[in-house]
């Protein structure tokens, strides 16, 4: 057998070896194939009040005298834009899902959604009022964490009450070329639970998955692929590694050589 034709296909079953297949870098492609017609979002839940969670709450008024006595702040730093002033300026929910609300008390939102929430506050409120206030309610600390194979890993402060995981790669610059997309890893704490989910980017599935939206404080991790250890490896290893590929593939030559 010709020299250069030993030494192009060893070559060539060494890139092989590295390459990763096409398949595993597409999203939404895996069989049954993405549906064609809308479908009803069924598996989106509300995101629902939990312990050491930090609100936003404000109380407006056509009369400022009497919306006043209900503002945590006596209405300094309301239209900061500074974020550690905003959660300065916040409600801590306790362990027992109880805020201290000005005026009111102890009032016990954990466990609602925003919508109830607001609800209970302006049951709380009617009494002082003639015209029913505005309420406005916020979650200050929804924090998405992620971690691994992402362009951008740390934490994500979501500004608005839904966020998807397809939202939340995006945020933290998409999957890296190691990133393994059929298992990324969510972690939710909720209730005093905590459990734990997978979903694959490489099936339409995932958009029905119970983590496709997120939940305050859920931590994601994204796996690398086995061959990103060649892309860590100290140079020391590398260069042991390619020595030692080439001394394989130069004795395998010499040795069919030998038998010619």
């Amino acid at each position: 057998m010709n020299i250069r034709i030993i030494i192009i296909l060893c070559l060539g079953l060494s890139l092989l070896s590295s390459c990763v297949s096409y398949d595993s870098l597409l999203n939404y492609e895996e069989a049954p194939e993405v549906p064609s017609e809308p479908q009803t979002i069924s598996n989106y839940k509300p995101i629902r009040i939990q312990t050491n969670d930090i609100l936003s709450i404000k109380v407006n008024s056509v009369d400022p005298v009497a919306a006043a006595p209900f503002a945590l702040d006596g209405g300094v730093g309301a239209n900061a834009n500074n974020t550690q002033v905003l959660l300065l300026n916040g409600y801590l929910v306790d362990d027992e899902g109880y805020i201290d609300f000005p005026t009111i008390g102890s009032l016990k939102l954990g466990g609602l959604t925003m919508k109830q929430a607001k609800q209970e506050v302006l049951t709380k409120l009617q009494p002082y009022f003639e015209t029913l206030p505005i309420v406005n309610i916020r979650l200050l600390n929804f924090n998405i964490h992620i971690n691994g194979e992402v362009g951008a890993p740390g934490l994500i402060n979501v500004m608005n009450q839904r966020i998807t995981i397809v939202e939340a790669m995006t945020l933290a610059g998409d999957f890296t070329d190691y990133s393994q997309r059929d298992s990324i890893l969510i972690i939710r704490e909720l209730d005093g639970e905590r459990s734990f989910g997978y979903i694959d980017f490489n099936s339409p599935d995932l958009f029905n998955s119970p983590y496709f939206y997120l939940q305050q404080n859920d931590v994601i991790y994204v796996r690398p692929l086995p061959r990103r250890r060649f892309a860590v490896a100290d140079p020391i290893t590398r260069v042991f590694s390619i020595v030692s590929g080439a001394t394989g593939i130069v004795a395998f030559v010499i040795s069919v050589l030998n038998r010619n």
